[in-house]
């Protein structure tokens, strides 16, 4: 279920990814999957404009728990395919950002 555009921009403003990504690092993995999936639909342009604010995942790349970075990171290299289709989808809404995501980060592919 996708969230409405105008509650999306509400959460990222409150600091939710600062929650969600040590979730990602759960010992379930349900909770994983859950907290991963949230920001994955955190990160979808869905009705977005041009001039929308990417800026909370730029916040959230290095920390807290080594960031969206380590998050995504885990999720690619993880034998589960569901997990890495979650950093795949998620990685993909970060670029079709245009670039906003990511201006003054590490290339978002280079997972070193």
């Amino acid at each position: 279920m996708q969230l409405l555009d105008e509650l999306k921009s509400q959460l990222l403003e409150m600091g939710v990814l600062e929650f969600l990504i040590p979730l990602t690092n759960s010992p379930s993995g349900e909770v994983q999957g859950n907290a991963a999936a949230a920001i994955g639909n955190l990160s979808s342009k869905d009705n977005r404009i041009a001039n929308d604010d990417y800026s909370h995942f730029n916040d959230v790349w290095e920390k807290p728990d080594g960031g969206m970075h380590d998050y995504l990171h885990r999720f690619l290299i993880n034998p589960d395919g569901t997990f890495q289709h979650i950093a795949v989808w998620t990685i993909v809404q970060l670029l079709e950002s245009g670039g906003k995501c990511s201006s003054n980060r590490p290339q978002l592919y280079d997972m070193s």
